[in-house]
């Protein structure tokens, strides 16, 4: 068996609480998969259920937890959120797709050149 199916599964078995609905559960489990598919030190955004928002950096991921470094006044804390208590996840630093840049691009030439079109037609 893969280990990181099995860790997966084992902190499944730890964070489901007796009544939890199967899409709490999707969600909760597609959260750690992804927390450990990251690297050490990825830039994340993390929201809890308390609905605070936090944005970071990873440093570690076990089998109940994720642990970030988080920026605070002019230092920097290390910050241990439980996987039941978070509700969102993503990393931070993808670039957009390539496809997305051209389209903007064409777009925004297309409103310069409808602007441009407008002022000398007067």
């Amino acid at each position: 068996m893969n280990k990181r199916a099995a860790v997966l599964g084992m902190a499944i078995q730890l964070v489901v609480a007796p009544g939890v609905m199967p899409a709490d559960l999707e969600q909760q489990s597609r959260i750690i998969e992804a927390a450990m598919a990251l690297p050490a030190e990825s830039p994340i955004a993390v929201k809890t259920r308390s609905r605070e928002s936090l944005k970071g950096r990873l440093k570690s991921v076990d089998e109940n937890t994720l642990t970030m470094q988080v920026a605070q006044g002019n230092g920097v804390s290390s910050r241990t959120i439980p996987f039941q208590e978070i509700t969102s996840l993503k990393r931070t630093d993808k670039r957009m797709h390539p496809a997305a840049v051209v389209l903007m691009t064409l777009g925004v030439l297309w409103g310069v050149g409808i602007v441009v079109g407008a002022a000398l037609g007067r």
